[in-house]
């Protein structure tokens, strides 16, 4: 028992600790003895506002830890320790879920208005399709002066009548019919020269025999 007023006696005073390696190394000797003001040293400067604990005085603080059958009694009796979600990350799966759903939505607003497009231009298609058969099929009853003032013949409109009845047919005439337009247009267009370049001759021809001059026979 210290003697009161003994440095062992006062809260502050520390007692130096001994370490020693295992084999009994190092021999007997103070320049191994580790003292907590040397831990102190190496520990280096605090932060403002802390305080450093001495590890040889216990803390007025700090409630003493349980050990041995109580502290496991305790810790079973209140269960394994499951950490709760927390409130940011219950959100972030709500709003990961909204944003799934919201995309989902989209991409099906998408397919849908693409499908509707897709089938409305197919329905106006097959409408024009009949529609322009049905003309071609009242061509069958021109006559082929009617015919060629178009451009076509008989024949052109009896085998655009027999084409398939998911084709066009009215696409091949009109081909057709500007393509032999055209051919008229152009022999016209030729023969018309050629006319001018005849009457040119003739009026040369004219001109020459007027400038020959009379001759009379004795």
């Amino acid at each position: 028992m210290p003697r009161p007023g003994s440095p062992r006696s006062s809260p502050s005073a520390t007692r130096p600790f001994r370490r020693r390696l295992p084999g009994g190394w190092p021999p007997a000797g103070n320049w191994h003895v580790a003292s907590p003001n040397a831990a102190i040293a190496r520990a280096g400067p605090l932060r403002p506002g802390a305080r450093r604990r001495n590890p040889a005085v216990p803390d007025a603080d700090r409630q003493p830890q349980e050990t041995g059958f109580a502290s496991l009694a305790a810790r079973t009796e209140l269960g394994p320790r499951v950490p709760a979600p927390s409130l940011p990350a219950m959100k972030e799966t709500t709003m990961t879920t909204e944003l799934r759903s919201s995309s989902f939505l989209s991409r099906l607003a998408d397919t849908s208005a693409s499908a509707l497009t897709a089938l409305g231009a197919y329905a106006v298609r097959r409408w024009r399709i009949h529609r322009n058969r049905r003309e071609v099929r009242q061509l069958l009853d021109w006559n082929a002066h009617s015919l060629k003032d178009i451009g076509l013949t008989p024949m052109d409109v009896r085998l655009a009548a027999s084409m398939p009845g998911s084709v066009d047919s009215s696409t091949r005439l009109r081909i057709l019919a500007v393509e032999r337009r055209a051919g008229e247009r152009a022999q016209a267009r030729e023969r018309m020269a050629e006319m001018r370049r005849l009457e040119a001759a003739a009026r040369r021809t004219v001109e020459t025999d007027s400038q020959r001059p009379e001759t009379t026979a004795c």
